[in-house]
Parts: structure tokens; C-alpha cells; sequence
């Protein structure tokens, strides 16, 4: 088995104590034989058993989807939202309150 792990960090300023953490995982697992020719890396060898196709075989749009990155970008602009709702908005958030995890569901 293998995986890549994407996690991004929003901070309002170089101080802030309570910094929001999206992460992504992507679960697949390594081919010996390359396929496809899209990506770069090890996308080529980075099989998604789920569909039966490397990361290297997916069009760009679905690997943004489904990819460790994609997975924690979406997480961080949900997460952007939901403080932006709760708080009105990212500069209303008190500096005390602690870190805000959000995670996303793995793939596999």
C-alpha cells in the first residue's frame, strides 16, 4: 500500500496562534510497469485500485479531484467558509481559540 499526504496551513498573520490545518490523503499502491502519461513522479506507478488506473492514466481534472492536493484545497476553502460564516469573517476569529482541524475523507 502507499499514499500521498497533502497539508496546507492558513494563517492570518506570522503570529497567529490558532492557524487553520486542511489535509488531504490519497491511498493507492505501487505498480512495477508504468502506466499512462499523464503527471509526472510517480503518478506512473501510483496505482487507484477503486478504478483500476494509475494517477498517470487520469485527465487532470479528475487527478485534481481525487489527489492528496485537491483533497486538502478543498478542505481549506470549506474550512475558509465555515470561519467566515461562524465568525464573520477570517479577521473576527479570536486569536486564543485553538487550531481548527479539518479532514477530508481517504480515498480506498
Amino acid at each position: 500500500s502507499a499514499w500521498f499526504y497533502c497539508a496546507l496551513v492558513f494563517m492570518r498573520h506570522p503570529e497567529d496562534p490558532s492557524p487553520l490545518l486542511a489535509t488531504g490523503l490519497w491511498r493507492g499502491r505501487i505498480i512495477d510497469q508504468p502506466r499512462g502519461e499523464n503527471g509526472f513522479g510517480y503518478d506512473p506507478h501510483f496505482l487507484l485500485p477503486q478504478l483500476n488506473k494509475t494517477s498517470a492514466e487520469l485527465p487532470a481534472r479528475r487527478k485534481n479531484q481525487l489527489s492528496h492536493r485537491g483533497q486538502a484545497a478543498n478542505a481549506l476553502a470549506a474550512a475558509l467558509a465555515q470561519l467566515n460564516a461562524a465568525h464573520g469573517g477570517i479577521a473576527g476569529a479570536q486569536d486564543n481559540e485553538a487550531p481548527k482541524r479539518f479532514e477530508v475523507a481517504n480515498l480506498g
